[in-house]
């Protein structure tokens, strides 16, 4: 229709040619442990990466849970502000749900339930200086201090995405 324009994209821009989804990396299992291993010099950090691969969360989900989020009956983590804007409940596997019943004996609910050594909460881009180390100490060849992101367990593998 005339004096009507047509939408190029969701905000009306033109889309970018040739660009593509940032590449997810897999891990072997013992690229994992060795990951793992490597945040053992950061003890704050590593219970951040545990329960990022024990419950898949992103880690903006991570640094909002409560103590009041895990129920150890049910075995599952209340997952209340995501990124698509949905609610869920994450079920837990018998070792993760262990870990997380470990970490949450004794503290009040409304606590945050993963902070950094000094109490604080973590926040935006806190975790990419403590992570950076870790992809460093733990030698992996398909993770550096440019590519290593975020480490979530998908299907049992952890992955990990710039």
């Amino acid at each position: 229709m005339a004096g009507q324009r047509k939408s190029r994209g969701p905000l009306g821009c033109k889309p970018f040619e040739n660009v593509e989804v940032a590449r997810a990396i897999f891990l072997s299992e013992k690229e994992q442990q060795a990951f793992v291993r490597a945040c053992s010099a950061e003890p704050d950090f590593q219970r951040l990466v545990r329960a990022g691969l024990y419950a898949g969360c992103r880690y903006g989900e991570l640094s909002r849970l409560r103590f009041s989020d895990f129920n150890s009956s049910a075995m599952t983590l209340f997952v209340g502000q995501t990124k698509s804007g949905k609610q869920r409940h994450v079920h837990l596997d018998p070792e993760a749900g262990e870990f997380f019943r470990g970490m949450c004996a004794n503290r009040e609910s409304g606590e945050t339930m993963l902070t950094k050594k000094n109490g604080e909460p973590w926040v935006k881009d806190a975790q990419r200086k403590p992570q950076r180390r870790a992809c460093a100490r733990a030698k992996i060849e398909s993770l550096d201090s440019t590519n290593c992101g975020t480490a979530q367990r998908a299907d049992g593998l952890l992955w990990v995405f710039p």
